[in-house]
C-alpha cells in the first residue's frame, strides 16, 4: 500500500493485487460487525481485485 496523495478532501491510496485480497476478504467476512462505509470499501476492493485478475472490456460495437 502506498499513499499517493492526501489533502483536506481525501486520500488516494494505491494497492497491489495481493493487498486487495488481504484487505477485502476479512472485511466481507465480518460484514455484520462493520459499518456500511467499511463494507462498501471491502466490496469495492474485492471488485477491483477481480477486475485485475479477469479484465473484460466490452467490444466497441456493443450497444447498451
Amino acid at each position: 500500500m502506498r499513499i499517493v496523495s492526501q489533502d483536506s478532501q481525501g486520500v488516494t491510496i494505491e494497492f497491489d493485487q495481493d493487498e486487495l485480497g488481504r484487505i477485502a476478504e476479512p472485511i466481507i467476512q465480518h460484514a455484520e460487525e462493520l459499518r456500511r462505509y467499511v463494507l462498501d470499501l471491502g466490496y469495492v476492493l474485492a471488485n477491483h481485485k477481480e477486475t485485475m485478475e479477469h479484465p473484460f472490456r466490452e467490444p466497441p460495437h456493443a450497444t447498451h
